[in-house]
């Protein structure tokens, strides 16, 4: 079967850094078609980086062409809904980068294109096709843990301007969608939450602006429970000089488990630690790996909209509840 033609609809940070490493490793599975960015130096350079492949400013362009199947969306995310439907209408198949949308109104409306259309669609949650996590959840699964009762994740950052490219990134910053940072990455987390400890029914939180240069909120303190009993509590902080965490720690009633740096130390009153390597590339090319499965041999996707409007929710939530001081339940 020849290589699926795909177009790459947005090409800042994301599509450079983690997209197009992936897809190059997959290269008998995709062909970068044409790229596309409203700037001309990026689409020249990216389009120099991808082999010299045809680059143009407008993604309508890229959709009207008969030499592609399908097409990444790398975009800011108030573009995600109108360029999607737009592809959807062309008949294009659709993975667009998370945050799904602006709003929950829009991420509902995504849905729908998703329910009313033939084409595949799915959003790039990484974290969802990460290896390490998905030995984690079969450990879980397989009763390492007991029962799990109680988790706590901590994680931190330094996105200031001066010390990252992000930080820089002026659509990030000036934000059209609530939260800025906790949402824009905070739904990797909200995705790993609910695969590994069940649905969000409820949060608690705390936020506030460390850093206002980066966003209306940067520091993010959410406690919540989940529908299998588990309570938990995620804390990320975007503005952490000099300091880079992201710490798991799972309590359960036969074993206590910390996941930090690629490994988990397993501990067990009465028997020795145990390190068990947990150490993934990331999840990307686990997505586009599923992505070309969907569309040649029908596999459902791990990342369907739905999924990205349940992690949009339960951030959403957070942030609301943290302007208001008030725990929020979620439905459904």
């Amino acid at each position: 079967m020849p290589p699926l033609r795909l177009g790459i609809i947005g090409l800042g940070l994301a599509a450079r850094d983690l997209h197009w490493p992936a897809l190059s490793a997959l290269s008998r599975k995709f062909r970068v078609a044409v790229v596309c960015n409203h700037t001309i130096p990026k689409a020249r350079s990216f389009a120099k980086l991808a082999g010299g492949v045809p680059w143009t400013q407008d993604y309508r362009a890229v959709l009207e062409s008969d030499e592609v199947d399908a097409v990444d969306i790398v975009l800011p995310v108030e573009l995600n809904l109108k360029v999607t439907r737009d592809a959807l209408k062309a008949g294009k198949h659709v993975i667009v980068e998370k945050p799904l949308a602006t709003s929950l109104k829009e991420c509902r409306e995504m849905v729908k294109l998703e329910k009313a259309t033939k084409p595949v669609t799915m959003v790039a949650e990484n974290f969802r096709y990460r290896p390490g996590l998905k030995r984690l959840r079969k450990l879980m699964k397989d009763g390492t843990f007991g029962d799990v009762y109680a988790v706590q994740w901590m994680a931190a950052t330094d996105l200031a301007p001066e010390t990252s490219a992000y930080g820089r990134t002026q659509w990030r910053i000036d934000h059209k969608y609530p939260g800025g940072y906790p949402m824009d990455g905070g739904v990797h987390w909200a995705n790993a939450i609910r695969m590994l400890f069940g649905e969000v029914t409820r949060v608690s939180s705390w936020t506030t602006a460390v850093n206002p240069k980066i966003g209306d909120v940067d520091t993010h303190y959410m406690q919540f429970d989940t529908a299998e009993g588990v309570h938990g509590t995620y804390c990320h902080s975007f503005s952490a000089k000099a300091h880079h965490e992201d710490r798991l720690t799972i309590f359960g009633t036969k074993a206590t488990g910390v996941v930090e740096d690629g490994r988990l130390v397993l501990k067990q009153r009465g028997r020795k630690e145990r390190t068990i390597d947990l150490k993934d590339d990331g999840g990307y090319r686990g997505q586009f790996e599923a992505f070309h499965g969907a569309i040649t041999k029908g596999t459902p996707v791990e990342t369907p909209f739905e999924e990205g409007l349940r992690d949009f929710a339960v951030i959403e939530a957070s942030l609301r509840s943290g302007k208001t001081g008030k725990s929020v339940k979620l439905k459904g």
